[in-house]
């Protein structure tokens, strides 16, 4: 069974080179926002999708309009401001906002001064982060992260496969007519997104103009000390990510078994003629001392007789040579007489245990095929190009 024609290769590829948080998005749904005094109240409809999945899919191929719906002609989400007057809610303006699905959070303040916050899929990017409109619905000022915060700060942000994670939740001070907007403090030892202990410090703006208020302060001065100290991790880790996706990949001398599947994965899309479409199944057998051992080793008996791996590609390693050709050896017999016929089984084994292995996987008529542990496995030319492609595009735009 084939996988995503979303060039899944080019996915993990950008996974690999940028450490990243993992991130899910709900379907865009209307909103209301409100004042604090309860007169205004903004109400923003998304602009309409198929599905994630189409939006996703024009998004890569650079459509516009992505993921819209046939026949619908609107190209951005919808603002509805009104106002409470004598009891009754009264439109002040309806109009189009600049965003292209939805704004992810917004504000309003008690004088009908409006501030959207980011779009819908990616936080934190684009020059629509941050949007203030007046009253009467015009537009006063938009910007992205960069027109109010250092590059290497920006850069210094955590992440998700999707987002920036920038800021906390922005509120209106109506005594000073500003907004507060709390901006997260990067932190050399990347933490985790929902954790607790997340610092922020304050930036204020100008509900009238949009404008940044002067920032003075230790908090500040802190949390530019942080940022830099951040990106010089970001940096060294970046560098250390593109020596490994260049150099040639080798076999980890460990029995770390996060590694072994990380490695299965890399080879796969080194060395498989369609690392663009498909994804392998990764099957790693720890040392019997494991208190996992038995049930991964069965993990393997049945990754072999799935029907969804049929035509598909199965990845095998193990910390101990002797343990990986004995399990594939005792798990191999589960699977019926030529059922792998249209699959690809890679083994990361040694030339002096092949001959079993392949013994052992005869009677699926696997296609198998060796992941020499001894020899490091040089990066795909097209892979290697698209990413130094990509990283030179990277720079330029810092």
């Amino acid at each position: 069974m084939k996988r995503s024609g979303l060039g899944i290769g080019l996915l993990l590829w950008v996974l690999l080179a940028t450490p990243a948080l993992a991130d899910s998005w709900l379907p865009p749904e209307v909103r209301a926002y409100a004042s604090a005094d309860g007169a205004w109240k903004l109400t923003i409809y998304p602009r309409e999708l198929t599905n994630q999945l189409d939006y996703f899919r024009d998004k890569v191929d650079g459509k516009p309009n992505a993921g819209g719906v046939p026949g619908d002609s609107r190209k951005s989400p919808i603002g509805h401001m009104q106002r409470k007057q004598d009891g009754q809610w009264r439109t002040v303006w309806k109009a189009p906002l600049v965003n292209d699905v939805a704004p992810v959070d917004a504000v309003v303040s008690n004088l009908g001064t409006s501030v959207t916050f980011d779009n819908w899929h990616s936080v934190g990017w684009g020059d629509d982060a941050v949007v203030f409109y007046a009253a009467d619905g015009s537009r006063l000022r938009e910007f992205g992260l960069t027109a109010f915060l250092p590059g290497f700060y920006v850069n210094a942000l955590p992440r998700s496969v999707s987002s920036i994670h920038w800021r906390g939740e922005p509120r209106i001070d109506e005594g000073k007519g500003q907004l507060v907007l709390p901006v997260v403090v990067p932190v050399a030892t990347r933490q985790d997104a929902d954790e607790p202990d997340e610092r922020h410090v304050d930036l204020r703006f100008r509900l009238s103009d949009g404008s940044l208020v002067p920032v003075t302060g230790n908090a500040w001065t802190d949390a530019l000390d942080s940022a830099k100290a951040a990106d010089a991790e970001r940096r060294q880790r970046k560098a250390e990510a593109r020596r490994r996706f260049i150099s040639p990949l080798v076999a980890p001398g460990d029995g770390d078994i996060r590694a072994w599947h990380d490695y299965l994965v890399d080879a796969f899309f080194r060395i498989d003629p369609d690392w663009e479409d498909e994804y392998p199944a990764t099957k790693v057998v720890p040392l019997p001392d494991d208190p996992k051992f038995d049930m991964l080793a069965s993990y393997l008996g049945d990754a072999l007789s799935d029907d969804m791996n049929a035509d598909g590609v199965i990845m095998v390693a193990s910390p101990s040579q002797d343990v990986l050709a004995s399990a594939l050896v005792e798990q191999a017999k589960r699977v019926e007489p030529g059922f792998l016929a249209n699959a690809r089984v890679y083994v990361a084994a040694d030339n002096l245990h092949m001959p079993s292995i392949r013994a052992a996987l005869a009677r699926s008529a696997a296609e198998v095929i060796q992941l020499d542990i001894d020899t490091g496995i040089p990066q795909r030319k097209d892979r290697l190009e698209r990413y130094l492609q990509r990283d030179e595009d990277e720079g330029a735009g810092q």
